[in-house]
């Protein structure tokens, strides 16, 4: 059951994330074209990649044991949820 919830949240990112971007990013990168010159859209569009990138890496942790930012009572209703502090975690 968790493969499939966690399947369907990686589909629902990727689509959402994928229209969002498309439906935001080529109007946002069309203005850049025009008034900056079409190297700023590539600048803009990595900066923005690279900076999301290192708040999930800083920001993310591979379980609830080892995630900074989250109480130890949130901690342990998410472990308790999950069957206890041992989680296989999924690896890319």
């Amino acid at each position: 059951m968790h493969n499939v919830s966690y399947l369907f949240g990686l589909v629902n990112e990727c689509l959402v994330g994928g229209v969002a971007g498309t439906v935001l990013g080529t109007p946002l990168s069309v203005y850049m074209a025009a008034k900056y010159g079409w190297p700023s859209v590539f600048y803009v569009i990595g900066a923005l990649g690279i900076s999301i990138g290192l708040v999930v890496v800083f920001l993310g942790g591979g379980s609830p044991a080892t995630h900074m930012l989250i109480s130890k009572s949130e901690r342990s209703y998410i472990e308790s949820s999950l069957g206890g502090p041992k989680v296989q975690v999924f690896r890319y």
